[in-house]
């Protein structure tokens, strides 16, 4: 699983990686094959008790907050001066 740095300074000290199932390795990664299919089958559980129509997502991102790390809410995008990543 590749980690990915953030373009966007000040705002995330974190390491995130996207996942996917396809890119996922059976043997070398059982502990993300489980947690992946944990976090496809939530929408379908929401959507038996709840009477909703969510969708899973093809993939997810995970973070690490190593210590001190942090994560500031902000809105992603922008133009020219303003394009933060």
């Amino acid at each position: 699983v590749e980690v990915q740095q953030q373009k966007l300074t000040g705002h995330r000290t974190d390491r995130i990686c996207w996942v996917n199932f396809e890119g996922l390795d059976r043997e070398k990664q059982p502990g993300l094959m489980t947690l992946f299919k944990k976090m496809i089958s939530i929408p379908f559980e929401i959507n038996k008790k709840c009477s909703l129509y969510l969708q899973a997502s093809a993939s997810f991102q995970i973070a690490v907050y190593p210590k001190n790390a942090f994560y500031r809410k902000h809105v992603d995008g922008g133009y020219e001066d303003l394009n933060n990543g």
